[in-house]
């Protein structure tokens, strides 16, 4: 059984997943794989360095809050990011579903998870809500301003 989990950002979804995590299911968490692929030296650091320039650098390291202050400002840019990681991510996912065990839970937790086209991989969708209100304690919790 293949489950999705997915909403926007600062809803809840990993509060969910690890609900599904204790109950046994083995989760796989896109952003993680998405902090993996960006590492240096790989294939993703090198294009996202080429396309946004040094400044996305905190040291050798992709500054992933410098990055979302460029993507998230510019809806182009973000598409261009998009090109360079999704490919890798998506890839991943996918190998996992294929290297899950008839009788065992995957949960994937992507908030882009029907974007990437990953809806006809899995088995049930969910959809995690939230207010305004409870979204924005979570952001600010998690070091978002709204200036970032």
């Amino acid at each position: 059984m293949v489950i999705g989990i997915t909403g926007s950002l600062g809803v809840g979804k990993t509060t969910v997943a690890g609900l599904f995590r204790r109950l046994g299911a083995r989760v796989i968490n896109a952003d993680r794989i998405a902090h993996k692929i960006i590492k240096p030296g790989t294939p993703a650091y090198k294009r996202i360095i080429s396309t946004f320039g040094r400044g996305v650098l905190r040291g050798n390291y992709i500054s992933r809050r410098k990055l979302a202050a460029i993507v998230f400002s510019d809806r182009q840019a973000l598409e261009k990011l998009n090109r360079i990681t999704h490919p890798g991510i998506i890839r991943i996912i996918k190998d996992e579903i294929r290297g899950c065990n008839q009788n065992e839970v995957l949960v994937i937790e992507a908030a882009l998870l029907i974007e990437a086209g990953l809806l006809s991989r899995i088995d049930k969708l969910v959809v995690v809500k939230s207010g305004q209100v409870v979204v924005k304690q979570r952001l600010k919790k998690s070091g978002f301003s709204q200036n970032s």
